[in-house]
């Protein structure tokens, strides 16, 4: 028998099915948690996970041998507004203590995660997570606000790289902007501490380690992508292929209603993930990873649109996160493309870049490479 827990910065509501009675506990004394339910005799608890403020509670009961539960939120939310419309803590501890029910008794359509040793190791890793990405949005301000000083000086100076653009402020007369460009540079040195740090505290996680080792023997995959995949996959046993896909936000997704004809649209779940994968695959093209440029000028023959053939990049990209985490380190040979096969698309790709023109409504189009037309009037066509 599962108990429900319902976790908040001041207090926890404990809910145990076997006395029916709730328990009020101060954040603070987690002990009193670990005794009710070994007073109780439950099983463990089921508790909504929410960032910072369970954590702590978590780790603790974990420590102690206490199986702790979490819920899915989006399918626990759908549940309790229909059970009830009402929302207080006591009302949640008890609905988690249902939930937790329904899903040993083998209710479909409930999911509960229970928390393993990598779990636990992922949120210690979260908390570092965050302080690198609000430090990467005060880097991303300052250096905005420095381009656009530059930029009204002279419009070259603001279209330089980081390194030339700071080289460029540092030595410049303006006060304001030398101070703007030593802020950024304190920042960048910040930043390369809180590496530092990241590197020292996957050190300490056996499992997490384990997993970026693997991430990181795919080519142009650096520490910090391999860290922020570890950290939100915690486990690559609970997906299959299609699960995986649609948690990273690559897949399809089918929606129906009724009797209606089936649409499938793309699963756009995980923004970060997504612009990661993407600038990885930006990478690869841009290095010129040998098997993986094969494959995009396989993939651009395919669909004559250059960004199209990069999202196949990260889709494929997705398959082989998925292949390594699961089975063992990157082995190119898996995307090796045939001899015929790269010559034709090459070929395909040269035939696609020959300009041609086409005349519609008056319009003289020109085709330049992969289907991106550019217009230009001849004399007297209509505006």
């Amino acid at each position: 028998m599962l108990s429900g827990l319902d976790v908040g910065a001041a207090f926890h509501v404990l809910y145990s099915p076997r006395t029916e009675k709730f328990h009020k506990i101060p954040a603070e004394k987690m002990e009193k948690v670990l005794e009710i339910l070994r007073q109780d005799n439950l099983d463990g608890a089921v508790l909504e996970p929410t960032g910072s403020w369970s954590i702590p509670l978590i780790r603790f009961l974990h420590e102690h041998g206490v199986k702790v539960y979490l819920v899915h939120t989006t399918r626990f939310r759908r549940f309790a507004a229909s059970r009830s419309n009402v929302k207080d803590d006591r009302r949640d501890a008890y609905l988690l203590a249902e939930y937790g029910k329904l899903y040993q008794q083998g209710e479909r359509g409930l999911i509960l995660f229970e928390v393993n040793g990598a779990y636990i190791e992922s949120r210690e890793m979260w908390k570092l997570w965050k302080e690198r990405e609000a430090l990467q949005k005060l880097i991303n301000a300052e250096e905005n606000r420095l381009r656009e000083q530059l930029y009204q000086i002279h419009p070259s100076l603001g279209k330089l790289t980081r390194r030339k653009m700071l080289n460029a402020a540092l030595d410049h007369q303006d006060e304001a902007i030398k101070g703007r460009a030593e802020r950024i540079t304190q920042l960048l040195f910040e930043m390369d501490k809180l590496t530092a740090r990241m590197e020292n505290l996957v050190e300490t996680l056996p499992e997490m380690k384990k997993m970026i080792d693997r991430l990181k023997t795919i080519p142009n995959l650096g520490f910090t992508t391999a860290y922020f995949i570890a950290m939100q996959v915690v486990d690559i046993t609970r997906f299959n292929k299609r699960s995986f896909r649609a948690f990273v936000g690559v897949g399809r997704k089918k929606e129906q209603s009724g009797i209606s004809k089936d649409k499938y649209k793309n699963a756009k779940s995980h923004k970060t993930f997504r612009k990661l994968l993407w600038m990885v695959a930006m990478r690869m093209l841009a290095r010129k990873t040998p098997e993986w440029e094969r494959y995009y000028v396989v993939q651009l023959a395919r669909t004559s649109v250059p960004k199209k053939a990069i999202w196949r990049i990260v889709s494929k990209l997705v398959n082989i996160i998925y292949g390594v985490l699961r089975n063992g380190p990157y082995d190119p040979e898996k995307l090796k493309i045939d001899d015929d096969v790269y010559e034709l698309a090459s070929k395909m790709v040269i035939r696609n870049k020959r300009k041609r023109t086409k005349l519609k409504d008056g319009v003289k189009y020109e085709v330049r490479g992969d289907a991106h037309l550019k217009a230009r009037r001849q004399k007297g066509a209509p505006r």
